[in-house]
Parts: C-alpha cells; sequence; structure tokens
C-alpha cells in the first residue's frame, strides 16, 4: 500500500509519490523561469556588448574614412594645381634665381598667390640707390593669351614700374621669333632665357638712363628695344643661334653619354676591387689556418 500525506493548505490527502512529482514538477518550472531569465539577461548583455563594439568598430572607421578624405582632398588641390599653377610657381622661382644669379645687384620680391600682380618685382639698383622697377610675368602653358599684356600694364601702373617682360614658354602667334616688343616697348614678350639676359640688362640700363638724364638728353627707349627686336628676329641671328642651340645639344649629349659610361667603369672597379679583397682574405684565412695561428690576426 502506498504511502500517504494530507497537505496542510487543502487537508487533500494524496500518495508521497504524487506529492513529490508535484514539488518536482514545480522546481523544474521555476528553475526553467530562472533560466530563462538568465538567458533573456546574458542576451540583452551579448547586445549591449555587440552595440557598443560596433559602435567603437563604426567610430574607428569613421576615423580612417576621414583621415583617407583629408588626404584625398589634399591630392585633389595638388592634382587641381598641377597643370599650371604648379609648374608656374616653379617657373616663377627659375625666373627669380635667373635674375639673381645675373643681376645680383637688384632686390627682388615675388608676389605672393592669390595677390594681384606682377609674378616678380625686379627693383633697379644704381649706386645704391632704387632708380626703377621691372616686373616680371611668368608662363609655362600651351597657348598665349593676349590678356596678359593689358594684365601686366595695369600692374605696371599699380606699381610705377617702367619696363615689364613676359617669360613665356610660347610666343604669341603673330610672332616669328623668341622675341616681341609691345606697349611702345615698355611690355618685351620672351621665350628664350639667353635673350631674357640681354632683354634685363638693356631695360636696366634705360631706367637707369631715364633716372640720371634730364627731359631735353632722354633717348627714346622704344627705339632701343626695337633695334634688339629687329636683330634677334632677323636671319643672322636665328642663323647663329640655331647653330649654338644645336651645338650645346650635341655637346650636352655627349656628357650624358660620357658621365654613363663613367658610371659604368667606376661600378666594374668597384666590383674588381671587392672581389680581389675577397680573395686576398680567403688568402691570409688559409695561411693562418694551416700555420695553426689565432683567427684575431685577422683584420677585418
Amino acid at each position: 500500500m502506498k504511502q500517504q500525506i494530507k497537505c496542510p493548505h487543502c487537508n487533500k490527502i494524496f500518495p508521497i509519490e504524487d506529492g513529490l512529482k508535484h514539488v518536482a514538477e514545480e522546481y523544474k518550472k521555476k528553475l526553467q523561469i530562472e533560466e530563462r531569465d538568465k538567458s533573456t539577461i546574458r542576451q540583452k548583455e551579448i547586445e549591449k556588448d555587440f552595440e557598443i563594439k560596433t559602435k567603437k568598430q563604426e567610430k574607428a572607421h569613421q576615423i580612417d574614412i576621414n583621415r583617407m578624405r583629408s588626404k584625398a582632398e589634399e591630392a585633389a588641390r595638388a592634382a587641381s594645381q598641377s597643370p599650371v599653377e604648379r609648374k608656374g610657381e616653379i617657373q616663377e622661382e627659375l625666373i627669380e634665381e635667373y635674375l639673381k644669379k645675373y643681376f645680383p645687384m637688384d632686390q627682388y620680391e615675388p608676389v605672393k598667390k592669390g595677390k594681384r600682380g606682377a609674378d616678380v618685382i625686379q627693383f633697379v639698383h644704381h649706386q645704391k640707390q632704387e632708380v626703377g622697377k621691372i616686373l616680371h610675368e611668368s608662363k609655362d602653358v600651351l597657348n598665349f593669351d593676349e590678356k596678359w599684356v593689358g594684365k601686366l600694364i595695369d600692374d605696371m601702373h599699380r606699381e610705377d614700374a617702367m619696363m615689364g617682360i613676359i617669360f613665356t614658354r610660347v610666343m604669341p602667334k603673330k610672332s616669328k621669333g623668341v622675341m616681341d616688343v609691345r606697349e611702345g616697348g615698355r611690355i618685351t614678350i620672351c621665350s628664350d632665357a639667353s635673350v631674357l639676359q640681354y632683354v634685363v640688362g638693356i631695360s636696366r640700363k634705360l631706367i637707369i638712363q631715364e633716372n640720371s638724364l634730364n627731359s631735353s638728353t632722354k633717348e627714346d627707349i622704344s627705339s632701343k628695344l626695337q633695334q634688339l627686336h629687329d636683330y634677334v628676329n632677323s636671319n643672322e641671328f636665328k642663323l647663329q643661334y640655331r647653330k649654338i642651340r644645336n651645338n650645346l645639344q650635341a655637346t650636352s649629349e655627349q656628357l650624358e653619354k660620357d658621365e654613363r659610361s663613367f658610371d659604368i667603369q667606376i661600378k666594374n672597379r668597384k666590383k674588381n676591387l671587392d672581389e680581389s679583397k675577397k680573395n686576398i682574405h680567403g688568402v691570409i684565412t688559409s695561411l693562418i689556418s694551416n700555420a695553426g695561428l689565432s683567427d684575431d690576426l685577422l683584420l677585418e
């Protein structure tokens, strides 16, 4: 006969096995509820951790994107400037260095980017005093723009400059040589560095002369530059210039060949020298080893 127990709450009598089974089921349900609650809490914690990690990763990713975007913008600015402006800046620096080399007695002021004015202002000095200005524009583009002449005239009026020079990669379409004179001789357009030296030299002399002589004895500025213009564009000068240029080019090419040949000879001699050093070191090592001497005798 099964043992029976009495419920203390409802006074119902039932087998003890059924009571234990009921208690076990209740305990099982309680454990399931607790496990479910713990699982829910753990799930929320995992989701929270995942959300936090995702936000750190997104932030780091955004930082990388911003860094890459900044570099891309810098590269884009450089690329957008490269064809004309960067070449122009290099050209201006070369012009300034060229002028300082051949006319060190004068002073120079490069005009900052974005500021109105010519590229370089040359302050002509005579007897340690400033006597006038020459404005220089440098252009490194494929087509000459006639607007440059008008702009340079405006800059000359604003700076109170007597002469202006445009050094350009290409001459105006109507020009037949490497030099052209405009505005009654006040502006000279030039595309050759050797001719530029003479143009600047004559412009300096005219400015010094203009400053030192009274109005009754001043010479016509345009006539001097016109004479230079006529000579530079004459067949005689063109033939001489072409001959000199060809000779210079041939000499330059020969120098490059000689330098390459010399470099090859130097490399071969260094290689032979290193090989000889290795052979000598091997012979000495062998002698020391056969003589039973210490390796300390070897000198590096």
